[in-house]
């Protein structure tokens, strides 16, 4: 039940702040900058908070694989909400391996980071990622969802954010299943090379729900298609995106029994 508030931490050696097996704690307006380590590092909490926190320059001068923003791995049912991540020297947001029972992460901004804006590990189980902004990241808006650890990336849930100008694809998923892509807007992605990468790339999953989604373009068009799939992909649902404004075309399907359907844009079968 402890609670850091209304805290500064500048130019620490190793990570701003770090919470480590215990329950019900609270990290609240709080800033932490241009730190060597990660931005705050939460492991083996349950039912813990991160709210109203500002990361800046996570990883500030490492070349190793720390630096990222805030990293929450083998906990339970840890929050993180309205809070501000740019400048890390890896990933923005990080739920971690073992991240299971959940947690919401939600109404944060995650931009110009090293690598993913927000990136899945494995293992994660019933995240749900709703109403953030994950925008100019080195690599992709959100990534790294499905593979890897025993089961793979199961039951996660990627609603209602706005996922732009991106390095490479808006969403990324490379494994896994029962994960769900829901009313998010990912527009003029692909900024390290027109027409290269799509908005949402699934790449070897399944029984995946992508619904209600736009992804195309604001601007003139970047992403190579709307939707892709690729790579052994196959019984997905894609059903009532707009995927106007792509490259390529809007849909790019390979699973001979995944299911599209009511979709604004064009389909190519491959």
């Amino acid at each position: 039940d402890a609670v850091i508030r209304q805290t500064t931490v500048r130019n620490s050696p190793c990570a701003g702040i770090r919470l480590e097996h215990g329950h019900d704690n609270r990290i609240e307006d709080t800033a932490i900058e241009a730190v060597r380590g990660h931005g705050i590092y939460v492991s083996g909490e349950a039912d813990t908070t991160i709210s109203a926190v500002t990361v800046r320059q996570a990883g500030y001068a490492t070349t190793g694989s720390s630096g990222d923003g805030i990293l929450v791995d083998g906990s339970s049912n840890v929050d993180v909400e309205n809070s501000l991540v740019e400048g890390s020297f890896r990933y923005g947001l990080h739920p971690g391996g073992e991240l299971k029972r959940g947690g919401v992460w939600r109404n944060n901004v995650s931009r110009d980071n090293g690598n993913n804006g927000f990136h899945f590990c494995w293992d994660n189980f019933d995240i749900l990622v709703a109403g953030n902004l994950l925008e100019g990241n080195g690599r992709h808006g959100v990534g790294g969802l499905g593979l890897g650890g025993l089961f793979g990336d199961m039951f996660n849930t990627v609603s209602g954010n706005l996922i732009r100008n991106n390095a490479r694809c808006g969403i990324e998923i490379n494994g896994g299943s029962d994960n769900f892509l829901i009313g998010n807007t990912i527009v003029d992605n692909s900024q390290l090379a027109i027409g290269r990468f799509s908005g949402i790339a699934l790449a070897d999953a399944h029984y995946v729900v992508v619904s209600g989604n736009r992804s195309g373009s604001d601007a003139s068009p970047r992403q190579r298609f709307g939707i892709e799939e690729f790579v052994g992909a196959n019984d997905n649902l894609i059903v009532d995106n707009d995927v106007a404004g792509n490259r390529d075309g809007g849909i790019s399907v390979t699973g001979a029994t995944t299911t599209v359907t009511a979709n604004a844009g064009s389909v190519v079968r491959a």
